[in-house]
């Protein structure tokens, strides 16, 4: 099983900035957005995850470079890849291959 996941992203005009680049929090929202993706595409919906189960995903830290801005219309892929615990790492394309995005974020899920 692979444990590289893509979940494509179009940028809107809302996800810019007053310079028309994405402002850069909203890099963190396509990322949790892809890891949300990334659980329902194996069954796991976290609100059942956290009434029936327990379980919780907390984001313990993040580390982000950026390289190139993301601006409106621009189709993004966030790729990432989970491993067990939970540490993870993910970027964003555009599509055409190039990196604009890296980020580093660890995750604890406790029951």
């Amino acid at each position: 099983m692979s444990t590289t996941f893509v979940w494509p992203v179009r940028v809107y005009y809302e996800d810019t900035d007053t310079a028309g680049v994405v402002y850069y929090a909203n890099y963190l929202k396509f990322m949790e957005r892809a890891r949300t993706e990334w659980l329902r595409n194996f069954g796991f919906e976290q609100d059942v995850l956290i009434h029936d189960e327990k379980v919780i995903f907390v984001v313990r830290s993040v580390a982000v470079d950026y390289h190139l801005p993301a601006v409106f219309n621009d189709a993004l892929e966030v790729t990432a890849e989970y491993g067990f615990p939970a540490a993870s790492g993910s970027k964003h394309r555009r599509q055409g291959g190039t990196a604009r995005f890296r980020t580093d974020k660890n995750c604890l899920s406790r029951q």
